[in-house]
């Protein structure tokens, strides 16, 4: 069975196959939990915990869960052949195409990136990164959302700092050149799930149900995102790779 919060209908569908429940049972359970704006959060958390384990019961099985990592590439189906690659596997790659994209641009001053290349400089595999809601990533491209996390679909981290070491303080004319030559799109794929997870979708969709808006529900709960820490996603682990519009 697998967690797919991908949308607000399959967060029921796939909650409820997994908790063996009906759509309606679910949350019934759920709107019978009392909340209002002085709830303490871990509170609401470990009512929604007991009351589901009480009146419903536990996972039926197995449970994976469908993660969301956004990005930015040349070419979005390569991620059908070779998964979502590691930072050690991709920096060469990365960087030939942007010192390629670099001919004829004149390099001047310091990068404001360049305190973050030499934090990251011996930092091979932090990541791969995905989240557990894919409207985080799609909201944070929007700005529909403001928070401290980094717009990937735009220009990935790596992607910033080879910029600016390449180009010192004209990085953003290599960056705004990388723009045109690639596409944003968010990668879905199944790993293992984390005891969390069940949870923090039974309180996002409790969130939702209850009126809250999703930036509003995403601020409220935590542990969205995860780092895969050095473990590469296989192309069998990929289910759907999107392109997403530009901005207008």
């Amino acid at each position: 069975m697998i967690l797919d919060c991908s949308s607000h209908e399959s967060i029921k569908k796939s909650l409820s196959s997994i908790y063996n429940t009906t759509e309606e049972r679910l949350l019934s359970v759920l709107s019978s939990i009392e909340c209002n704006e002085d709830t303490d959060i871990q509170y609401l958390k470990d009512e929604i915990d007991y009351l589901v384990w009480d009146e419903i019961g536990e996972p039926s099985g197995d449970v994976k869960t469908l993660w969301f990592h956004g990005t930015r590439v040349q070419e979005p189906k390569s991620f059908w052949e070779k998964g979502i690659l590691l930072r050690s596997e991709v920096y060469a790659e990365i960087e030939n195409f942007l010192r390629n994209l670099s001919y004829g641009m004149e390099r001047y001053g310091q990068s404001r990136y360049a305190n973050s290349f030499a934090t990251k400089n011996d930092i091979n595999d932090e990541g791969p990164y995905a989240f557990l809601f894919k409207s985080i990533p799609l909201l944070v491209k929007s700005k529909s959302i403001k928070s401290g996390i980094h717009d990937f679909t735009t220009a990935p981290e790596i992607v910033e700092d080879l910029s600016g070491r390449i180009l010192g303080a004209n990085e953003d004319q290599l960056i705004e050149k990388f723009l045109k030559n690639t596409s944003p799109c968010i990668v879905s794929f199944v790993a293992a799930s984390r005891d969390k997870d069940l949870l923090n979708a039974l309180l996002f969709l409790k969130l939702i149900e209850d009126g809250k808006s999703e930036p509003e529900a995403i601020s409220i709960v935590e542990d969205n995102a995860r780092s895969f820490k050095g473990v590469k996603i296989h192309p069998n682990q990929i289910v759907d790779v999107e392109k997403l519009p530009e901005p207008i």
